[in-house]
């Protein structure tokens, strides 16, 4: 296990609570701290099965706090507001960290080697979930910032915007083009056409009647005008 798929579960969760204000479906306060604190702690204890992956979840955490307070704190739940006053980084003696996540950035762009990539990937993630802290109104400045964590990140994120969300699903799909069969495709167009012709042919025999019959009632006031008669009564078509 790497540091991008330990975090993995948390970003899953925030999405679902994203889906969930999308919605318009709502959850209690209480319910979601503990969740969100249970999943920081259950992540934390993974880590520790490897020394590696221990110092590395260290080193991010504080970063996935202010990603969880920002994007709760900013969302359409009605526990928002209670949410940013008392926010999970404000137990640590921490700011709500809308620079300092960015700080943290920075700083691990400065660094080379596989494990600032790891982190900077995580990084990445949040930023792509919708974290924006001290630059909400600067979207070109974080479109800059993900543009240099991806040129660094390639081994574990997958930039490729072309490949499946879920290649798995495609394993047993069958991808061939499968048109219908020809009588099943072509009969019901036919009747339609046929039915149309049929109204026009119905209208336009309409239209001559009626035409016909005007004709001839025009025709009859004619001649008995003529012929010094008045001009008989024609029942109208």
């Amino acid at each position: 296990m790497n540091l991008v798929e330990l975090c993995e579960p948390l970003f899953n969760y925030i999405c679902r609570l994203n889906r969930l204000t999308r919605t318009g479906q709502s959850t209690d306060y209480e319910a979601v701290r503990a969740e969100v604190k249970d999943l920081l702690g259950r992540m934390a204890d993974a880590a520790k099965k490897s020394e590696g992956l221990a110092a590395q979840y260290k080193r991010v955490e504080l970063s996935l706090v202010f990603f969880i307070d920002s994007m709760i704190a900013e969302s359409g739940f009605t526990f928002a507001a209670k949410w940013n006053q008392h926010r999970l980084a404000y137990e640590r003696n921490e700011l709500a960290g809308d620079e300092k996540f960015f700080d943290i950035v920075d700083e691990a762009l400065t660094q080379p080697g596989r494990d600032a990539d790891e982190r900077l990937a995580v990084y990445y993630t949040c930023i792509g979930l919708g974290f924006t802290g001290w630059y909400q109104a600067q979207p070109e400045y974080l479109r800059k910032k993900m543009k240099q964590i991806a040129s660094r990140i390639g081994d574990f994120v997958d930039n490729d915007e072309k490949s499946l969300v879920t290649p798995d699903a495609y394993q047993h799909t069958d991808t061939n083009n499968l048109p219908l069969a020809l009588g099943e495709s072509v009969v019901p167009l036919v009747l339609l056409m046929f039915g149309l012709l049929m109204l026009v042919i119905g209208f336009n025999i309409y239209l001559f009647k009626r035409s016909s019959a005007e004709l001839s009632r025009t025709l009859t006031i004619i001649e008995a005008h003529d012929q010094g008669r008045p001009a008989p009564a024609v029942a109208q078509p």
